[in-house]
């Protein structure tokens, strides 16, 4: 009879290791899973921020080509009436760039700011990684 109770004990406990090694595979594909969507949703607003910044680079760009194009036709006329045609255009020209280059420039400051990797997201799935490996050993 001892015999019998030792065995239907050890079964028993079997079936609770199965049973917990089945449960730890499901929580670890369900971690893995909110961790991969928690690295898409942080890539995402990363992303975006750096596209903000490159939309500021490129009005800034912009505006000063549009700004060397327009106002260099017409101030060069202007000028011209002092100065000869050749000064005129530098002058211009050096005008146009000292306002478009900060414009840029800035937009590029704030590009370099942005960070496109993951950064809380690959924390957070080292210390899933050490925790797992924890509760393995156990």
């Amino acid at each position: 009879m001892a015999t019998s109770r030792a065995e239907s004990m050890m079964q028993k406990d079997e079936r609770s290791l199965g049973d917990l090694i089945s449960q730890l595979a499901s929580d670890t594909g369900t971690l893995v899973r909110q961790e991969m969507r928690l690295v898409v949703a942080e890539t995402r607003h990363n992303l975006s921020s750096g596209l903000e910044s490159a939309a500021w680079l490129a009005a800034g760009l912009a505006v000063a080509a549009v700004g060397v194009l327009v106002l260099v036709a017409a101030l060069v006329l202007v000028l011209s009436i002092w100065l000869p045609a050749w000064l005129s255009a530098i002058i211009v020209g050096i005008g146009l760039c000292a306002v478009g280059v900060p414009v840029a420039n800035h937009g590029l400051t704030e590009l370099k700011k942005v960070e496109i990797a993951p950064d809380d997201s690959i924390a957070s799935i080292k210390e899933s990684t050490e925790w797992l490996k924890e509760q393995i050993k156990n």
